[in-house]
């Protein structure tokens, strides 16, 4: 199973699955994604569920964001994980800036440390890779360099990418950038698969989260369809003047 399908052709067919990340990079008339990767970051502008529905996503939590904000230069691992009654899933991560260019830099956790849930069930295979769409070319890491520990493509457009074939959780290394650049987003897309070889009857989760730099207000809302991240509430003035208006109400109604 793709990540993604590609629809919404002139006529209606199939849609068809993308089983390589080569299928996002090829034009539209080769079948292929003409280089969205459907991450939901404004660089594409839509996510998995314009073709995959028919089912409920599943849970898919992400652990490790800098909630209260990202520190220039700092690097931070993220743990994206699902359960393990959910097998047969894709996904694929990004963070961006508000326009859809890359953010600081991602890499994959070393491989000295790599678990069983992370590799591909069956063959033991490392699942989840870091590929790029642009720049000096497109590719993955697993293709283009042999030690993938330090295969990173900054300033290029890179996002984590993990094929279904069985793994449990993926992991993610960012590197923030080393100045100050604005809100950055983080944004997710993974499809749960009914193995009917179309986009009908999957589940799509998805997640879209502004990091902030540090210092400035975090985050409150971030999840969508089936997603959970760690992140930090802050009571604003809006809400505080909102809980003493209805105090205020309430006590007027009392008296009555």
């Amino acid at each position: 199973m793709g990540l993604c399908a590609l629809c919404g052709m002139l006529q209606p067919r199939p849609a068809l699955a993308y089983s390589s990340f080569g299928d996002y990079t090829r034009t539209i008339q080769e079948a292929g994604g003409g280089g969205r990767l459907f991450t939901g970051t404004p660089a594409d502008g839509y996510g998995c569920d314009v073709c995959h529905r028919g089912a409920e996503g599943a849970k898919l939590e992400v652990l490790g964001l800098p909630v209260d904000g990202y520190l220039p230069g700092q690097t931070y691992e993220l743990t994206l994980q699902w359960p393990v009654t959910t097998p047969h899933v894709a996904l694929m991560a990004e963070l961006a800036d508000a326009a859809g260019r890359p953010a600081g830099i991602t890499a994959l956790a070393p491989y000295a440390s790599w678990q069983m849930g992370e590799r591909c069930e069956g063959s033991g295979f490392p699942a989840a890779d870091v590929c790029r769409v642009g720049g000096a070319g497109s590719g993955c890491c697993r293709d283009l360099e042999g030690n993938r520990d330090a295969c990173n493509f900054p300033g290029d457009r890179s996002v984590l990418w993990v094929p279904d074939c069985g793994s449990r959780f993926a992991r993610l290394v960012w590197t923030a950038p080393s100045a100050v650049a604005g809100d950055i987003w983080f944004s997710t897309q993974m499809v749960t698969s009914d193995l009917q070889n179309d986009a009908v009857g999957d589940g799509v989760s998805s997640l879209r989260m502004r990091i902030r730099p540090a210092g400035t207000a975090p985050e409150r809302s971030s999840a969508v369809s089936g997603c959970r991240a760690a992140r930090g509430t802050r009571s604003g003035p809006l809400s505080l003047g909102l809980v003493l208006l209805s105090l205020v109400v309430f006590s007027l109604r009392s008296r009555r």
